[in-house]
């Protein structure tokens, strides 16, 4: 794993280091090549993914950040992106939601299906923020072996279908 052993409970995610004493990213790598070496996109996409594997990275959150921007460019999103971190925020779990759209200016929260179970929908609705629960339906792409597995992975997508992949996303509304 990337994080260093005994992890506290509740830590917060920013507060997560990555040990450096483990093998991770060669691990992490040859999986990768193991798996996907001969999909038809691996070459085009692989190489953002070696870059951030070859940096040395201090916390989780740096990490979890240069992966999801790599992901974004390869599939073409250019949407502005802002880091809960900079803003002080509710350390209620359904406030710090709430105080989240209100930063960003977001009238409508999108909360996956099991949101139901936990959200406090009343502050939302306090705030005049719609909720909306996700109702997903995973688009089925090639991928290289046999049958459609879906829940994979986006490098999965990327790795197989390139850049179509953000078509595919699109396809699956």
């Amino acid at each position: 794993m990337a994080y260093r052993a005994g992890r506290r409970f509740p830590q917060k995610i920013d507060e997560v280091t990555v040990n450096e004493n483990m093998p991770w990213r060669h691990k992490h790598r040859q999986a990768l090549i193991t798996n996907y070496g001969k999909a038809p996109y691996f070459e085009a996409c692989f190489s953002d993914i070696e870059g951030i594997l070859e940096n040395s990275w201090s916390q989780l959150t740096e990490l979890n950040v240069k992966t999801v921007e790599a992901i974004l460019n390869q599939l073409g999103i250019k949407t502005s992106r802002k880091h809960a971190g900079e803003w002080q925020l509710d350390q209620n779990p359904t406030g710090r939601l709430v105080d989240i759209c209100l930063k960003s200016g977001a009238d409508t929260y999108l909360s996956g299906a099991g949101g139901q179970n936990y959200l406090d929908l009343d502050q939302f609705e306090t705030e005049g923020i719609s909720v909306i629960f996700q109702d997903f339906e995973h688009p089925q792409y090639t991928q290289q072996f046999g049958d459609f597995e879906p829940f994979m992975s986006t490098l999965d997508l990327l790795f197989n279908c390139g850049t179509e992949s953000l078509n595919v996303i699109r396809k699956g509304r």
